[in-house]
């Protein structure tokens, strides 16, 4: 989707993209904190899913 997004200057489907990758945020952070390994991976990730998700769905809402 973002190498379609780069080719053909559409900017169309970046709000689907962007739900992806938070999506994906979030699944690798509940992953890295049900592991247990000390570190901060799993809060990052936590935290940028977060952060991703309220932007894809800020930009959904407005139409941008």
């Amino acid at each position: 989707m973002a190498g379609y997004g780069i080719i053909t200057q559409n900017v169309e489907y970046t709000n689907y993209l962007l739900i992806i990758i938070g999506l994906t945020l979030l699944t690798t952070g509940v992953i890295e904190l049900q592991k247990n390994i000390k570190g901060t991976t799993g809060y990052l990730s936590l935290i940028a899913a977060l952060f991703v998700l309220i932007v894809a769905i800020q930009g959904a809402l407005l139409g941008s």
